[in-house]
């Protein structure tokens, strides 16, 4: 027990020595249970925000798959690329993300015992990265 406590206790002088210095943009100390953690394997995708972020992906699919469809249709004045319209449904849905009701915040681990919010790049590159990953899922299911 007591070598236990002495490793919280190191990890907690490290911590308060870096964040004298302010080297971390927010001290994050504990993860909520809508944080979405920023991060590879299993104990990161099973925390609770990250299964809700999923599952609001999924819910979203059929709009952000249905902006292929639309700039093919649309009038050649309003034509944006793919990319364009895709990249500014994901940074609408960020905000929504952000907002109520959700209030999610994305953090990654940057040391032990510390997070910090994860940089707009990188959260705009894990929403379409999971747009991605659940394509395949999602129209196996819808055909």
């Amino acid at each position: 027990q007591n070598r236990f406590f002495q490793k919280w206790l190191n990890v907690r002088k490290k911590i308060e020595k870096e964040l004298h210095k302010n080297k971390y943009k927010n001290n994050i100390k504990l993860l909520r249970r809508d944080d979405v953690v920023v991060g590879t394997g299993t104990v990161y995708q099973q925390h609770a925000g990250n299964v809700t972020f999923r599952t609001i992906l999924y819910d979203s699919m059929a709009d952000y798959r249905s902006l292929d469809q639309r700039t093919e249709n649309a009038p050649a004045k309003k034509k944006g690329t793919v990319g364009e319209m895709k990249k500014k449904f994901i940074e609408r849905l960020l905000a929504k993300l952000k907002g109520c009701p959700y209030r999610m915040r994305f953090v990654k681990k940057v040391d032990d015992g510390v997070w910090d919010e994860a940089p707009h790049h990188t959260v705009l590159r894990k929403i379409q990265f999971g747009f991605n990953r659940m394509a395949a899922k999602y129209r196996a299911e819808r055909t």
